[in-house]
């Protein structure tokens, strides 16, 4: 879980203060929702745990909303895709290459922002302390497939879920072609034709 500040956003700074926040998160810890990752271990950053509460919650949202948009509706189908997918995916999508930010964090707060979002990229629009140089942030996380860390096992853990339904759509139109050529012209550029089977 990545926080960003976004000038435009209006948000009420009381309420999310550092101190509302550690209460929120120590009662959601005491209550089984959730737990810092690897908390024995000294933590890792923005990663979190779902105790038995937690879990449970999670999956009831996640029932609730799959029957609501995919179940209830004859033109929604469903996709679990994979979480690691060829490389060439995210290149042809232009992922490798543009998706990449320039990123700035204050030297007292410690809050980070995205440099190109801020009306002054060297005062912190949190608490106005001195920001430092911007670096590029990559939000593709590399990871590497098989035996060896070499450039023919380097591929990237999905940024987006929607690629897959991208990749998959081709697979999809067949299986589900009754209903879904409906769908298929009404998605598609002016430019392309589909002919139903």
């Amino acid at each position: 879980m990545a926080l960003y500040y976004n000038q435009d956003m209006d948000i009420d700074k009381q309420s999310l203060s550092p101190s509302v926040m550690e209460k929120i998160f120590a009662l959601a810890k005491r209550r089984g929702f959730i737990y810092p990752g690897s908390e024995i271990y000294g933590g890792l950053a923005n990663t979190y745990d779902f105790g038995p509460l937690g879990v449970e919650l999670k999956n009831n949202i996640k029932k609730l909303w799959w029957k609501r948009f995919v179940h209830d509706r004859s033109e929604v189908y469903g996709l679990d895709g994979g979480i690691i997918v060829n490389p060439k995916i995210w290149k042809a999508s232009g992922h490798v290459e543009s998706f990449v930010d320039p990123l700035v964090e204050c030297k007292v707060c410690h809050h980070r922002f995205r440099a190109d979002q801020l009306k002054d990229s060297k005062v912190c629009p949190n608490c106005s302390g001195e920001l430092t140089e911007p670096k590029m942030f990559n939000g593709m996380f590399k990871t590497f497939v098989g035996a060896t860390e070499d450039e023919g096992s380097l591929t990237y853990l999905r940024p987006e879920t929607a690629q897959n339904i991208f990749v998959n759509f081709s697979n999809i139109g067949p299986s589900c072609s009754r209903i879904l050529s409906s769908v298929i012209l009404a998605t598609l550029p002016d430019n392309v034709s589909v002919r139903a089977s």
